[in-house]
């Protein structure tokens, strides 16, 4: 890179309507407070917009209040279609190729020095093999793993369209200069799924383990929230969970544990979350809304105060899940979280005597009962431990601690 020459960093953005954070757009939100203000940066956020069916790719130029964005239009719909089809990795790519032209030209007119990949699906291919077309330097951050989020809804693709999108997974060992994951639960689940010496040797030599941007009041201490369990059936009991309407979320087990006959009755199951409005599971979807308080999605900041503060223990049952923010932004309101063997924050629990917080996705109901009253009763004497681990997430987590890490990389692998 040429002295005093501005970095120019083309990434995936989100909507910013929305009207609740998943995990990537929360990740946005930090990274564009953290960059926006690094003189040596020029940003390119992109989005990927949803055009009507037959409506050729575009691309818009948006201003906001802070920020231009670029979008990209295409015709997810009639990609979808196929989804259930038999077809060839060559036909299905023939149906992004307009789209991949588009985005490759707009690439090569504006010679970003890096494209960054906040997390991986369809859209983020486009952009990875735009990018690798023109000879940019790729870092990708794995949010997820495509694939796990894939199997967990198999029923909406074919075994065809679930290999290409496995492939297309794939080709971020090809085409990425650098991976960050966000502990080692990550990194070592994504050489599970995409096993090989090109896979191992490129994680060995090209990767990064940095930890998920979180916002933490550095003057702020673990304070244990004050409980309603008091043992006796007059006092209600929360149970709290925050989860997008998605197979891999298991809601499910959230369902289980509300209809158990071992459940005790003072027990209230509380859950953060939006149900589709279609005929899909239309039965397990009004046992669930019989059974379970639901609350209609919110932003990050009013989590803390309308849901986590009136909950005496938030439930984590995913079928798989790299960095939940839901764990550490509980124990910041401090309230503890019962998470399962197949949450990244896994092998921290059990470094900071947390092991106990924890089940096996195979596990019966009323063992995980079990485990939550054990919880619930003991919470006081668990105090040092949720210190200690509370402690290492304001250590870690802060964005001034995650974000210069990033600014290395981007330096390092700019042209």
């Amino acid at each position: 890179m040429k002295k005093n020459k501005k970095i120019k960093i083309l990434y995936n953005d989100t909507h910013q309507n929305m009207s609740y954070s998943h995990g990537p757009a929360t990740f946005s939100r930090y990274f564009n407070n953290f960059f926006s203000k690094q003189k040596d940066f020029i940003l390119m956020p992109i989005i990927f917009s949803h055009g009507n069916l037959g409506e050729e790719s575009k691309i818009n130029i948006l201003n906001s209040r802070t920020k231009k964005y670029i979008e990209i239009i295409y015709d997810k719909q009639k990609i979808s279609e196929n989804y259930q089809k038999e077809i060839s990795k060559k036909e299905f790519l023939s149906l992004l190729s307009p789209t991949i032209k588009l985005l490759s030209d707009y690439i090569q007119k504006e010679k970003p020095d890096i494209v960054f990949l906040n997390g991986f699906n369809l859209a983020n291919w486009i952009l990875l093999y735009s990018a690798y077309k023109n000879n940019i330097p790729v870092i990708v951050q794995h949010a997820g793993i495509w694939k796990q989020e894939i199997l967990a809804s198999k029923y909406f693709f074919s075994k065809s369209i679930m290999n290409i999108f496995f492939s297309m997974e794939r080709d971020l060992i090809r085409f990425s200069n650098h991976h960050i994951f966000l502990n080692d639960f990550s990194r070592r689940e994504f050489e599970k799924n995409y096993k090989s010496k090109e896979t191992i040797e490129k994680i060995k030599t090209q990767s990064s383990i940095i930890s998920l941007p979180i916002s933490i009041n550095k003057n702020h201490f673990f304070k244990l929230n004050n409980s309603n369990h008091k043992g006796t059936a007059n006092n209600i009991i929360n149970i709290g969970s925050v989860a997008r309407w998605d197979n891999i979320k298991n809601h499910e087990a959230i369902l289980g544990l509300a209809l158990s006959p071992l459940k005790p009755k003072n027990w209230q199951i509380n859950v953060v979350t939006k149900i589709p409005e279609n005929n899909k599971n239309f039965d397990f979807k009004e046992k669930y809304k019989k059974h379970i308080n639901i609350i209609s999605p919110m932003k990050n900041s009013d989590l803390k105060n309308k849901f986590y503060k009136k909950m005496d223990l938030i439930f984590l049952p995913s079928r798989f899940d790299v960095s939940p923010t839901v764990v550490a932004e509980s124990f910041c309101a401090g309230v503890p979280v019962l998470i399962s063997e197949k949450v990244g924050w896994y092998d921290l629990y059990g470094q900071f005597g947390l092991h106990c917080h924890t089940f096996k996705l195979n596990s019966s109901d009323s063992k995980k009962i079990d485990i939550i009253e054990r919880i619930l009763l003991n919470k006081e004497k668990k105090i040092k431990s949720y210190t200690k681990f509370f402690n290492y997430l304001k250590k870690k987590h802060i964005p001034q601690k995650v974000f210069p890490q990033y600014l290395k990389l981007f330096k390092k692998y700019s042209k």
